[in-house]
């Protein structure tokens, strides 16, 4: 990889990391509207660090969950159950995002950070191997 590529992935860990330090700290606070957004995109900064290692992009979210499993899990890079955290974050952050409901409960949510933190530990091992 060049440096370049070194530094975004780089970059986009460090935003994984502090995007779910931050929903962590919204949860503890018991502001459960936001979090599934901020536990999302977490994910989604991993996603594009995953991309990054393959000089892949797409402007789209549903882009980036697509190439993920065309060029992660359907390879066999990637566990598809781990890819699949992604999937249902995206799910969880439109509808709570998107839909007038009722916030997600904190069991949920704290079950949403721990797909979070499995998501971004498989991402970090993954791209230690690259």
């Amino acid at each position: 990889m060049t440096p370049e590529t070194d530094a975004l992935i780089k970059f986009r860990l460090e935003q994984a990391d502090h995007t779910l330090h931050g929903a962590v700290l919204m949860l503890d606070a018991e502001e459960r509207f936001g979090v599934t957004r901020q536990i999302y995109f977490a994910m989604f900064y991993c996603a594009l660090a995953l991309l990054a290692s393959k000089q892949l992009h797409s402007s789209k979210h549903a882009g980036v969950i697509s190439l993920i499993h065309k060029e992660f899990v359907h390879t066999g890079l990637f566990p598809p159950e781990v890819a699949g955290l992604l999937n249902r974050a995206f799910e969880e952050r439109q509808k709570y995002d998107y839909r007038p409901v009722e916030p997600p409960s904190m069991e949920r949510l704290r079950e949403l950070i721990e797909d979070a933190r499995s998501f971004l530990t498989a991402t970090k091992l993954f791209l230690a191997k690259q």
